[in-house]
């Protein structure tokens, strides 16, 4: 997951907020929640099971759109 939301930010170019010129990695809020259900326990995740590729994917997909849709309609600054 982490390594997916940076790639995707990494490829977006979305630059850090806090760090003038450097590319963000994600911020101080993100978090993962993991949640027990019925199916088939799955013990490992990681880049190199077939279940942390598409986790990967998911997440690198996910983050491209949020980012897209948020730049979409984020429009001119505003000081009220």
């Amino acid at each position: 997951m982490t390594e997916a939301k940076c790639a995707a930010l990494q490829d977006l170019g979305v630059e850090s907020s806090y760090s003038s010129g450097l590319i963000a990695t994600g911020t101080g809020t993100d978090n993962v929640i993991v949640v027990s259900g019925n199916g088939i326990c799955i013990t490992y995740t990681g880049g190199h099971s077939k279940a942390g590729e598409l986790i990967g994917r998911v997440v690198y997909e996910s983050v491209k759109e949020a980012v897209t849709r948020h730049r979409a309609n984020a429009g001119p600054k505003t000081i009220q």
